[in-house]
């Protein structure tokens, strides 16, 4: 058996079927799938699953063959938005494989499972493949497997297992497929939040800072009589209304340039959390959408910001 592996999976699984009838020249590709060589399409497109089994018989054992595959390890990043994406696998063997054994080859793939999960990732589809593709020294074997998420994938990590059979006498060494997804939604809501929350914080400091003054030119007024102490009590209660301090860093175009320049640099700190982590999201809505608030707040100071109203 040729074994193209990707991880452990269960359930029923999709093949598609490499023809059982004349192979077609080195040149030509040999479609997975499709018992007509002239009808098979380019290496980049991946056919529809097929839904037959394996050959009628395995056929008699072969001589031995061992085939080397490349890369072993196979990294597909959906990243925040779900799409089709594909990566090329390449079979070598050693010695020229036989016409005989080119054309009983199948591809088996199992359902995809998402890491930590024990059930069947419904809205991640089985693989598809393309066509055969044979080198012309009959060496090497090249296909591509196709993954087409929804666009509802949840964020995490996923594993499918994908098998290259064939007769009996042949062999393969395994391969990893592993599949990441990003909750791109909830980077969006968490960051626009956060941003917010930077932007307010800021204006509360600078409203602080400016309360602050005011009370202390209130302080400074004289109070020899009954008059001045009015005057100079009525102006320290005014002072200390959050209205009139909130009013002049908001008019204040210098401050809306600094805050801006605040406001990036937190953005930058939230985006790099979300490029660092292949499958953000998948800790949940709370943990991982409390995880960017804080950290756009604390790139704003926002531990210094809050002992402001104290």
């Amino acid at each position: 058996m040729i074994i193209v592996s990707a991880a452990v999976a269960s359930g029923q699984s999709t093949t598609a079927t490499a023809p059982n009838s004349t192979p077609p020249p080195p040149s030509t590709p040999n479609p997975v799938g499709d018992r007509s060589p002239s009808s098979a399409p380019a290496l980049g497109d991946c056919l529809p699953a097929s839904k037959g089994g394996k050959t009628d018989a395995p056929g008699k054992p072969v001589a031995p063959i061992t085939i080397q595959v490349s890369p072993q390890a196979q990294n597909v990043d959906f990243g925040g938005r779900p799409g089709r994406k594909a990566v090329v696998v390449k079979l070598s063997a050693a010695t020229p494989v036989p016409d005989d054994v080119y054309k009983r080859l199948e591809l088996v793939a199992d359902p995809i499972l998402r890491v930590g999960d024990t059930t069947v990732a419904d809205n991640f589809p089985e693989p598809t493949f393309s066509a055969f593709r044979r080198s012309t020294n009959r060496k090497t074997i090249s296909f591509k497997i196709c993954l087409t998420p929804k666009a509802d994938l949840p964020a995490g990590k996923y594993v499918a297992t994908i098998s290259l059979e064939g007769p009996p006498g042949v062999e393969s060494a395994p391969i990893t497929v592993t599949a990441t997804a990003k909750d791109g939604k909830l980077f969006l809501v968490a960051t626009a939040i956060s941003l917010l929350l930077a932007v307010l914080l800021l204006l509360f400091r600078a409203a602080a800072d400016e309360r602050d003054r005011l009370i202390a030119e209130a302080e400074k007024l004289p109070s020899s009589n009954d008059d001045e102490k009015r005057h100079r009590k009525e102006e320290i209660t005014k002072a200390k209304k959050w209205p009139d301090a909130l009013k002049t860093p908001a008019e204040d175009l210098a401050w809306w340039v600094g805050t801006a320049a605040a406001v990036a640099g937190a953005f930058v700190a939230v985006l790099g959390i979300y490029a660092a982590n292949a499958s953000w999201g998948e800790a949940g809505v709370v943990s991982s959408g409390v995880a960017v608030i804080g950290a756009g707040l604390a790139a704003v100071g926002a531990k210094t910001l809050i002992s402001k109203a104290k």
